[in-house]
């Protein structure tokens, strides 16, 4: 996560063309970082395949969802609920949150990350992380390091 300041850059206007971004594969997803200014925002696209996705957890940025096609099941402060494509949901920093993909194709998310971001940290997953789920109990110090806090596994199940 960048903790610094925001840039002057951000003041400019931006435009990002096709094929300037970069795709990482992450933690069971692809996920294509479009454009970021450290310490004030970034946009990343994913692509969730079903039952892939994140675990609860929590960090102090927030973070809105934009699911572009295919389903999206999310725990959001205890709460479940499922997005569909066209659907959006916003959530606060602090608010312990997790999701998965429940499409037979991969879901497509927009995520946009404000203040702040975790482009490191799925970069760091990217090399430390390779064998699911083998390697996944290094995730919590991993996200420590960026600012990413896991929380206990949600006892529900996204549904099938």
């Amino acid at each position: 996560m960048s903790t610094g300041k925001p840039t002057e850059t951000n003041k400019q206007p931006l435009v990002v063309k096709r094929g300037e971004e970069e795709t990482i594969k992450a933690l069971g997803s692809e996920i294509t970082f479009l454009r970021r200014e450290p310490g004030a925002w970034s946009l990343t696209r994913v692509s969730v395949p079903r039952d892939v996705g994140a675990p609860p957890h929590d960090h102090d940025f927030d973070e809105s969802y934009y699911v572009l096609s295919g389903s999206l099941w999310l725990t959001v402060a205890g709460k479940e609920v499922e997005l569909d494509a066209g659907e959006f949901v916003r959530i606060p920093g602090k608010t312990v949150h997790g999701f998965k993909g429940t499409s037979d194709a991969p879901t497509q998310i927009l995520i946009l990350q404000s203040p702040g971001d975790a482009e490191e940290f799925f970069r760091a997953c990217a090399r430390e992380i390779k064998k699911i789920p083998e390697d996944l109990a290094r995730m919590p110090e991993v996200g420590a390091r960026y600012g990413i806090r896991m929380a206990p596994p949600s006892r529900n199940a996204p549904p099938r």
